[in-house]
């Protein structure tokens, strides 16, 4: 979640609603960045950051570690 993103705060009650509901969830905001940064994987070093976080959480999530 970039910093900018214009869903931050309602991410973040998303995110605080879960883990209240008790949901394996993790919320990671990255500094000065916009919505779908992601999308600058290969070009910018916090997407790919933000993506390799997202994977490593998710593997374990659909049996893949």
């Amino acid at each position: 979640m970039g910093e900018y993103e214009v869903l931050l705060d309602d991410s973040t009650r998303f995110y605080e609603n879960g883990k209240a509901a008790g949901v394996d969830v993790e919320l990671q905001v990255f500094d000065e960045m916009q919505h779908v940064f992601q999308f600058m994987a290969g070009n910018a070093p916090e997407a790919d950051d933000a993506i390799a976080k997202i994977a490593a959480f998710m593997r374990p999530h659909l049996g893949l570690s």
